[in-house]
C-alpha cells in the first residue's frame, strides 16, 4: 500500500476513535471541558506524528491496532467525521 493512502486511512482511524471515545466519555457524565480539550490536543499530536512517520512497517501495526479497536466497537467503524466539530461531541 502506498504510505500516502496509509497515512490517510490512519489518520481516519484515530479520528473515529477519538471522538467515539469523546462521545462514551461524554455519555458517562465523565467529560468536562479540559479533559475534553487535552484529549483533542493529543489527537492533533497524533496526526502530525502520522505525518511525519515515514516508516511503512509501523504505520502498519498503527492501522492493525485501529482495526482491534473497531473490533471491539464496531460502532467506531461507522461514525461518520466529518459532522463532528471540536465544538460539539453528541
Amino acid at each position: 500500500m502506498n504510505i500516502l493512502k496509509l497515512q490517510k486511512r490512519l489518520i481516519q482511524a484515530y479520528r473515529k476513535i477519538y471522538w467515539h471515545q469523546l462521545q462514551i466519555q461524554h455519555r458517562n457524565g465523565s467529560l468536562n471541558e479540559l479533559d475534553e480539550q487535552k484529549k483533542l490536543e493529543k489527537l492533533d499530536k497524533v496526526i502530525q506524528e502520522v505525518k511525519q512517520d515515514r516508516d511503512l512497517e509501523g504505520l502498519r501495526q498503527d492501522l492493525h491496532r485501529c482495526e482491534g479497536y473497531f473490533y471491539l466497537h464496531p460502532e467506531a467503524r461507522r461514525l461518520d467525521i466529518k459532522q463532528y466539530t471540536r465544538k460539539k461531541i453528541v
